[in-house]
This record gives structure tokens, sequence and C-alpha cells, in this order.
């Protein structure tokens, strides 16, 4: 499953492949092999003052090729899950600075098996 814009959509306790693509402020894909730190959370959406529902860092990502990277939850990451969340992608770079390269919203549906 990859996605650009818009909503993600998905059950509760499905294993769930999230791709994207990443690229610098000139449109150029980014070489994610060469960013040491890589942090992917879901938290309830428009929720502040919790913790995420579900992080995962560089080591529980694929880098696919060159800009593209892949996420994958687990059953286990959302089978207690149901909601609006907000998605975030961040990269830190080797000087420091942080740079918020996704945020989506995904609902997560409740499964009824």
């Amino acid at each position: 499953m990859s996605f650009t814009e818009g909503t993600l959509i998905i059950t509760a306790g499905d294993t769930v492949w999230i791709e994207v693509e990443v690229r610098d402020r000139d449109g150029t894909l980014l070489d994610l092999s060469t960013i040491p730190t890589i942090k992917f959370a879901l938290k309830l959406f428009g929720r502040v003052n919790i913790d995420p529902s579900v992080t995962k860092d560089k080591g529980d990502m694929t880098i696919l090729s060159l800009g593209n990277i892949r996420v994958i939850l687990d059953p286990a990451d959302t089978i207690d899950l149901y909601g609006k969340f907000d998605l975030e992608l961040e990269l830190t770079d080797s000087v420091g600075d942080v740079s918020t390269v996704v945020v989506r919203e995904m609902i997560i549906e409740r499964t009824i098996i």
C-alpha cells in the first residue's frame, strides 16, 4: 500500500505495508541510507499530550530504493486500535536537523473476525 495524498484506511489486525517516497525541497529523491535516524509514529488524531500508539525506527523499516522506504505494521501493532490517527514520518540528518516528511491521517476500522 502506498499513498501520496489523502487518508489511509486500514483494518485493525491486518499486516499493512506503507511505502513512502521522500524528496528534498528541490524535488530530488533522498538517499535514505545516509539518514541516521528515521522515525514513524501513529497517534490518536488531534491528541498532543499522549504517547504514540505505534512507533517504528529505521531498523524496523526497509529502504526499497533511492527515496523509497517501507514501514510494515504487524497485526499486533493495530489489533486493539480503532478510530482516526495521525501518521508521521520524521528524519534526523547527520548534523541533527529534524524534518517531518510525511503527515497523513489514517483510519483504523474494527475487524469483525
